[in-house]
């Protein structure tokens, strides 16, 4: 009897091992792990520190900004690629839980403090509590696609964000982004598909793209943007992308549904009165910029064929 119960005790513990492995996997697979399930990922001063981090919660890395909120850092498991940012970061050694507010090193004034994100290649979830994301936070990184269309307070796309993203192709923002900021896709040469998703009435907030944001996307041939009051787009903001005039970027402006029909963009010191079915193209380098509509007829700044 005596053996028996001890077969049973062995027994238990094996298959104790094989649930928590098998709860590893599922996790994995996901790309979330639970603190519980991987002791290599607790809170140690080495892990946390070279990832600028304060605690790792699910797999996932977080430094502390106030009494309420953290910055998601990215993960200390560079063999982790598909990562879904949660709502809430939970310090579970001080029993704390923070809403996450931003991703990446505040501040940044240049690359190197966001080692944990540079691995990631997709986040298809990303918490609405997001309102920033941070210079460089992706900088020189694998990332391939990400989803901020659901982010209601971020207005800007920062410095260098997503420079030297060379895997990156898909980019989906919010309607109510104000500003992409100079550098921001620099270096993005897979960028393909760049969609600002419109509001209720069918119109956007951006009103600038800085010089240099788009520098190099040499496979960027169409910006989905819908209807705007007023948009500028500084000089260089489209440089060295290898378009022709046979291949030309797109800037397709969507309509309002107030039917708004037009909007103006402001190139340099130019002023283009966009018309309703136009589609403004851009081609060459630098500030060589040519206005068309969509059957190819040249136009002139006020919208008139030429």
């Amino acid at each position: 009897m005596k053996k028996l119960r001890k077969l049973s005790s062995i027994g238990c513990l094996i298959l104790s091992l094989f649930s928590v492995l098998a709860l590893n996997a599922s996790a994995e697979s996901s790309g979330i792990y639970l603190n519980t399930a991987m002791k290599s990922l607790n809170n140690n001063d080495a892990s946390l520190s070279s990832l600028n981090a304060d605690f790792i919660y699910n797999g996932g890395a977080y430094k502390i900004l106030d009494n309420n909120t953290v910055t998601f850092m990215g993960v200390p498991d560079s063999s982790v690629t598909n990562f879904d940012i949660p709502s809430l970061a939970i310090d579970e050694e001080n029993k704390k839980s923070y809403t996450i507010s931003q991703i990446g090193y505040p501040n940044a004034s240049m690359p190197g403090a966001n080692s944990g994100l540079q691995n990631i290649e997709t986040i298809e979830s990303v918490p609405g509590s997001i309102t920033v994301i941070n210079n460089f936070a992706f900088y020189g990184g694998k990332l391939k696609y990400i989803n901020l269309s659901n982010l209601k307070g971020l207005s800007k796309i920062n410095y260098c964000t997503f420079t030297s993203c060379s895997l990156l192709k898909t980019v989906k923002l919010p309607c109510y982004i104000n500003s992409i900021e100079g550098n921001a896709f620099a270096g993005c040469i897979s960028l393909t598909d760049f969609t600002i998703y419109p509001d209720g009435k069918g119109e956007c907030w951006l009103k600038n793209i800085s010089s240099s944001a788009f520098l190099n996307c040499k496979s960027l041939r169409t910006l989905n943007i819908p209807f705007t009051t007023s948009l500028e787009i500084e000089n260089n903001a489209f440089a060295s992308i290898s378009a022709t005039s046979s291949d030309p970027l797109s800037i397709v402006l969507g309509r309002s549904t107030n039917n708004y029909y037009y909007s103006y963009i402001t190139i340099g010191s130019s002023e283009i009165q966009q018309l309703k079915n136009k589609t403004l193209l851009f081609t060459g380098n630098l500030s060589m910029y040519i206005l068309r509509d969509t059957e190819g007829n040249d136009l002139n700044w006020d919208g008139t064929l030429k």
